[in-house]
């Protein structure tokens, strides 16, 4: 756990340093939207999500002393889709800077140790940052903010019957990267990009036990961008 905490600290820096860059050009250069190109202005997006999510649990169910303590992790991975919308502009030269939204859905799920964690959405609000590569590539890095729908289900012994049960929207920070490619179709553009998300700890009592849940995800898309008409 001391090394998602490490990843989570250098996540936070990292972002920290895409929405400071991205604002100190983006917001002066929205009025150069006149002369935008295809990397530049209103678009969304629609893109295919693959997640790979972690939760390492620890587990107190007997205050002790000593205490009995259960150590695991959940493996939350899914396939799903994403719905981007995002705004850039020019900076300077061929570097643009922009701000992005996205909600990305799926069933997010594992039973671990007799418990179900699970969640419906993964979303972030980030500041993009990238050069324009010749006239059909654009290359960023990206970071901000993340929001994690996490839920938990503790079932019984058998016959099931469910003992406890908590939600929480967790908040962490996201960063990664990616490139566009312009197919020549009314500035449609194929996109990919990588996304890592740490967040905070997440902290509940069910049924008289302890938990304390760390949680990262990795998560890949690809998809299709597509500028707003001007």
């Amino acid at each position: 756990m001391a090394g998602k905490t490490m990843m989570h600290t250098v996540a936070l820096r990292l972002a920290s340093v895409c929405v400071a860059l991205s604002l100190a050009g983006v917001l002066p250069a929205a009025k150069a939207q006149a002369q935008a190109n295809v990397n530049n202005g209103f678009y969304f997006g629609i893109l295919l999500a693959g997640v790979l999510a972690e939760q390492d649990v620890v587990e107190i169910s007997d205050p002790g002393p000593p205490p009995t303590i259960e150590v695991g992790t959940a493996e939350l991975d899914a396939v799903g889709g994403t719905l981007a919308i995002g705004f850039r502009a020019p900076i300077g030269g061929n570097i643009i800077g922009g701000i992005e939204g996205d909600v990305t859905v799926g069933n997010f799920e594992d039973n671990y140790d007799g418990d179900k964690y699970h969640g419906d959405y993964l979303a972030t609000l980030r500041a993009i940052f990238g050069i324009e590569v010749g006239t059909n590539t654009f290359l960023y890095l990206t970071g901000g903010i993340a929001f994690l729908d996490a839920n938990y289900v503790g079932d019984g012994p058998a016959p099931a019957m469910t003992i406890g049960v908590a939600d929480e929207t967790l908040i962490g920070v996201a960063v990664g990267g990616g490139g566009e490619f312009n197919i020549g179709m009314g500035g449609v553009k194929i996109r990919t990009q990588y996304l890592y998300t740490s967040f905070e700890d997440w902290k509940f009592v069910s049924n008289g036990e302890y938990y304390d849940v760390e949680t990262d995800a990795h998560v890949a898309q690809i998809g299709f961008v597509v500028p707003f008409p001007n």
